[in-house]
């Protein structure tokens, strides 16, 4: 059955340095309308839609105070004055980003897609959390509160969320959709050449919860060690960059400079997918992960990926025949991991067509169409429907942050 989908959502792919959320309402907007059903983007910024893609229209939300109520306000407004002027909405979709859509009225079902909480993040942060971080708080839990539906994309971060709201049963289990790879042909670096220094890359935001710096000290003391190798990041562009790119020549120290690093600037599209195409081992040792399609994308290329456990990383990962999974800050396991790699190149071409062959269980249309089939069920009749949430006051609690 088609329906009329709504996504909310703090960036839209076409501005800016797109994100894991922009990234999955593309790839998820686009596959459900190849699927018959009609999607409208609310976004706060602008942006376009290819005209490729039929069955979207992306609409610029005005926000005119940018706090966290401002925007909740926004998007309440935007989607209200878009059904009042006759568009139809079957559910909406949004991110448990600041609350987006906790101000929403309960005339149509609100289905909450699980990114990484603000509640968990905080947590981690440890402190007393700021007026602004409250208000936070009490948005993303009214969002849980009110939504007809909760969905994560791994079993990770469903058990924190079972836990952080105290949902009586944990939220359906579906992944991500992943990307569809422009086509860059047959890549001459798809065998690993053991007469070259090996070739390892990062990629992704340079932040300390991606585990950059830890991956600095590891690459030090393997370089330390007399490895041939090089390694390039290819970093987003953020406000933080520069202060982040010095830290990491600084942990590096003589290793700092090309050709054993490289620090890239941003790359997207086409360069980015030729950048993966010529490594020989990926990076991602992220502190915590929700299901991040850095790591998705470089398997899509054969290539192996070093990541992290105790995250949904492990949930793609398979530790030593599909990539290879370290205890997160651990820079002594790390090195020991690249340091095993670097010595059998024919390995790392093998493990890195099985990591490709094992994203099947990822097919964009079979994943679309099961959240699009939960939406359906909740349009029909979103009162009567086993709601994953509870109405008894104070039910939502964050936990460590009362």
């Amino acid at each position: 059955m088609a329906v009329h989908l709504a996504l909310l959502t703090p960036e839209w792919w076409y501005e800016g340095s797109p994100g894991g959320i922009a990234t999955y309402c593309h790839i998820f907007a686009d596959q459900a309308a190849s699927l018959g059903h009609d999607v409208t983007v609310f976004a706060p910024g602008g942006g376009t839609t290819p005209a490729s893609i039929d069955r979207v229209r992306v609409l610029t939300v005005p926000v005119a105070a940018p706090t966290p109520r401002g925007y909740a306000e926004a998007f309440r407004d935007a989607v209200g004055s878009w059904i009042q002027q006759g568009h139809p909405i079957d559910c909406v979709e949004a991110a448990d980003y600041l609350g987006f859509a906790a101000l929403l009225g309960r005339s149509v079902p609100v289905a909450t897609r699980l990114h990484t909480p603000y509640t968990y993040l905080l947590e981690r942060r440890g402190g007393a959390p700021s007026v602004t971080d409250r208000d936070v708080l009490a948005l993303e839990g009214e969002q849980i509160r009110r939504s007809a539906l909760v969905t994560s994309p791994s079993m990770w971060l469903a058990e924190i969320a079972t836990r952080l709201w105290d949902l009586p049963r944990q939220p359906p289990v579906i992944p991500n959709p992943i990307p569809r790879l422009p086509d860059i042909g047959a890549s001459p670096n798809a065998e690993s050449n053991p007469r070259m220094p090996l070739r390892v890359l990062y990629f992704g935001h340079l932040t300390e919860h991606k585990g950059v710096f830890t991956l600095a000290q590891a690459l030090r003391d393997w370089f330390d060690q007399g490895a041939d190798a090089t390694v390039s990041f290819v970093s987003q562009e953020a406000p933080w960059k520069n202060l982040a790119e010095t830290r990491i020549r600084q942990i590096l120290g003589r290793h700092a400079d090309p050709p054993r690093c490289r620090l890239l600037p941003e790359q997207r599209g086409e360069q980015l997918q030729r950048t993966i195409a010529a490594a020989d081992l990926v990076v991602l040792p992220s502190h915590h992960d929700n299901l991040p399609y850095t790591v998705v994308e470089a398997m899509t290329h054969a290539k192996p990926v070093i990541s992290t456990t105790g995250s949904g990383c492990a949930e793609i990962i398979d530790h030593g025949r599909t990539g290879f999974l370290v205890p997160p800050g651990d820079a002594a396991a790390l090195t020991e991991t690249l340091t095993l790699l670097s010595t059998d190149r024919a390995a790392l071409t093998a493990i890195g067509r099985r990591a490709q062959a094992s994203l099947t269980r990822f097919s964009n249309q079979h994943t679309t169409a099961r959240l699009a089939d939960l939406y359906a069920h909740a349009s029909d009749d979103h009162r009567d429907i086993p709601h994953l949430r509870s109405d008894k006051p104070g039910h939502v609690r964050p936990t460590g942050m009362a």
